[in-house]
């Protein structure tokens, strides 16, 4: 099999997964390894943790052998490569999304999380290397690793890499998806796909590149690219005539919540709303910054409860209403459901509300254990309910 690693802070599961679908739609059979589940796309199984144990994933991959997989593509934790859960993984292509702050509570520094990530390119020998040349971390490794195949949303960025390179040179945004122009190593295309947001474009780059890089066929890729699915929980749209366009994303870091927040006012005609909010027993520096950037780059900030675990629900508000000029203005739901609906119900039909934090979780963690709930089964019932 072709075992494909894709590590970074924001990203990972969305590329695995496109990979995967385009490889499944090139005539290949494709499994994934991560956060939403180990399997074949059409049925995966829940997965405890992003990289599994290091028996788990050769058991694992020794199932999809045997089930007649050509490809794996595997999302790899900072954890998993700091603690040589895939130390005996054969890679055969190695992806870099980005690196922002996030497991500060395990790694100390942003340079130990760094050094972590960087891992999956200096100790497997894989041969093929893809880094996203926008991202400072990987701008940097870049000028180190001339081998890597570098990717960009613009061609100065990547002008003095001497290896191989595809980089973006046009792209239009409508609410059905992107279409996106290209120039490369491999030569110039265009394709649609489904999928929202600016960073879902470097998604479709890095991962039509890896597959480039693999040795697929050009035209063919990009003659099934609209066939491409949205990942569940990953800029997920929910959409009915004159209502609010809903969207679930996964994003919980501060990073990620700026980027979907951006992606998103690119699609929106009236006001944008987002309901999001941090978790308990994790990086409470993040809290702060969460909702400043939710205050400072939506016109409706509503703070929720994301997964508060063993913390009070009200210390966690308290450290996020901490970030906000004003606070005061801050709408807070402590009931995911709750705020959804205050959201749905007070939005124009031109506006767009992101939900923010679980994705495709279908649980929330309080103290008094683990209760079934889940934000895209809250925006069915709302979509459904007023239909």
């Amino acid at each position: 099999m072709t075992v494909i690693g894709v590590t970074g802070t924001n990203g990972k599961t969305t590329v695995s997964q496109l990979v995967a679908q385009w490889i499944d739609l090139v005539g290949g059979k494709a499994a994934v390894m991560g956060t939403t589940g180990n399997g074949f796309l059409s049925a995966l199984e829940p997965a405890p943790n992003t990289t599994g144990s290091a028996l788990d994933i050769q058991q694992q991959l020794a199932a999809f052998d045997q089930n007649g997989a050509t490809h794996v593509a595997m999302e790899v934790s900072s954890h998993g490569l700091v603690q040589d859960r895939v130390k005996a993984v054969a890679f055969d292509a190695a992806i870099f999304t980005n690196l922002s702050r996030d497991h500060l509570d395990y790694h100390g520094t942003m340079e130990a999380y760094a050094e972590a990530k960087l891992r999956l390119f200096t100790h497997y020998g894989s041969p093929v290397s893809v880094i996203n040349a926008d991202d400072p971390v990987g701008a940097e490794w870049l000028a180190n690793m001339p081998e890597a195949v570098a990717v960009s949303m613009a061609a100065d960025a990547v002008e003095n890499h001497q290896g191989r390179k595809l980089w973006l040179t046009s792209v239009d945004y409508a609410t059905s998806g992107v279409t996106i122009r290209f120039d490369s190593s491999w030569g110039e295309g265009v394709f649609t796909a489904p999928l929202v947001g600016e960073f879902n474009v470097m998604n479709l780059l890095v991962s039509l590149t890896t597959l480039l890089g693999l040795g697929y066929d050009k035209a063919q890729l990009l003659a099934v690219a609209p066939k491409l699915q949205a990942v569940i929980g990953r800029m997920e749209v929910f959409h009915r005539p004159d209502k609010p366009m809903l969207v679930v994303d996964y994003a919980h870091t501060p990073d990620a919540l700026e980027k979907a927040l951006q992606a998103l006012r690119r699609h929106c005609d009236g006001q944008l709303w987002c309901i999001f909010g941090c978790g308990g027993d994790r990086d409470t520096g993040k809290r702060p910054m969460m909702a400043a950037i939710a205050e400072s780059l939506a016109d409706k900030a509503i703070l929720t409860d994301d997964n508060p675990r063993s913390e009070s629900p009200q210390a966690i508000v308290a450290d996020m209403l901490k970030g906000m000029q004003r606070a005061d203005e801050a709408i807070v739901l402590h009931d995911r459901a709750q705020a959804c609906r205050y959201a749905f119900d007070n939005a124009a039909e031109n506006d767009v509300i992101l939900i923010a934090g679980k994705g495709h979780e279908d649980y929330q963690v309080l103290a008094s254990g683990t209760v079934h709930y889940s934000d895209r089964d809250t925006v069915r019932h709302l979509l459904e309910a007023d239909a």
